[in-house]
């Protein structure tokens, strides 16, 4: 039988594949319900944002314009109870749905989730950094 912190750490992973999941299938609204109501994103190069809507205006572009898929690592999970962290790193690829030219990033990231009341995990912190550009 699994311990708890094995079904938390569990519960995360899937978080974090869904994630994935949601944004190669151009799925907003899926994607957006694994973020907390007070999310905190720290993207690169740009201003700090605030809360779920501010955080949904700011991918929209993404996804309505783009098909992205992604490579992602092994993840480094820590459970405690009601937090986790999430780091990973993932590659990037965005495609214009009209066609042109893809672009490529390496990313790694940091995430905070925490577990709700209902029990389920969702994500309140969100920074992410760009390694330079790779070539395939």
């Amino acid at each position: 039988m699994s311990s708890d912190k094995e079904k938390d750490e569990a519960a995360v992973n899937s978080l974090v594949e869904s994630m994935f999941s949601y944004m190669g299938s151009n799925d907003l609204d899926n994607f957006t319900s694994l973020m907390a109501d007070d999310i905190i994103l720290l993207p690169p190069n740009m201003s700090t944002i605030y809360g779920k809507e501010a955080m949904k205006e700011l991918v929209r572009p993404w996804f309505e314009t783009l098909n992205m898929t992604h490579e992602v690592s092994e993840p480094e999970i820590v459970t405690d109870h009601n937090i986790a962290y999430v780091r990973v790193e993932y590659r990037d690829s965005y495609s214009p749905k009209e066609g042109g030219e893809t672009t490529l990033m390496d990313n790694k990231a940091l995430w905070i989730l925490r577990r709700e009341t209902d029990g389920t995990w969702k994500m309140i912190r969100n920074m992410w950094n760009r390694n330079p550009l790779f070539e395939e």
